[in-house]
Formats: C-alpha cells, structure tokens, sequence
C-alpha cells in the first residue's frame, strides 16, 4: 500500500542529500603557507599570481584575491 508520508519523508531526506554541498578545496590550499607569508611582505597579487606560475599552478588574480579573503587576510571595510 502507498504512504504518502513516508514516500514525503523519504523524499526530503533524498533532496537534503541532494543539496549539500561538497567542498572541493582550492588548488591554492596546497601553497597556504608560502602564499600568506609572501602577502605578508607585501607582495601584491600580480607577484602572488606569478609565484604560482612558477609552481606550475594556473589561477586569475581574482581567485587569489577570494582565497585571500577567505583565509582573513583581506579584510571588508
């Protein structure tokens, strides 16, 4: 027999799975400790950005900024 409860149950719980997010971490995350403490100094992004291509590591200065900023070392305001 069909519950229309259950089958509603089991649907949310289906599309909460559905919805979570996976976190993917940033190629970035592998170069965390040399990166903050070149930014530190004061390199600016473009340095930051070429540091990376010497590493073999493609990434716009945008994402370099975003990664910044979510390790607070850039902060709003």
């Amino acid at each position: 027999m069909f519950d229309a409860e259950e089958t509603a149950k089991e649907l949310v719980l289906l599309q909460k799975q559905r919805r979570k997010r996976k976190f993917q971490p940033s190629k970035l995350d592998a170069h965390t400790h040399r990166l903050l403490a070149l930014h530190r100094v004061g390199s600016s992004l473009s340095e930051l950005q070429l540091y990376l291509k010497l590493e073999n590591v493609s990434a716009a200065r945008s994402t370099i900024h975003n990664w910044l900023k979510k390790n607070g070392e850039i902060r709003l305001g």
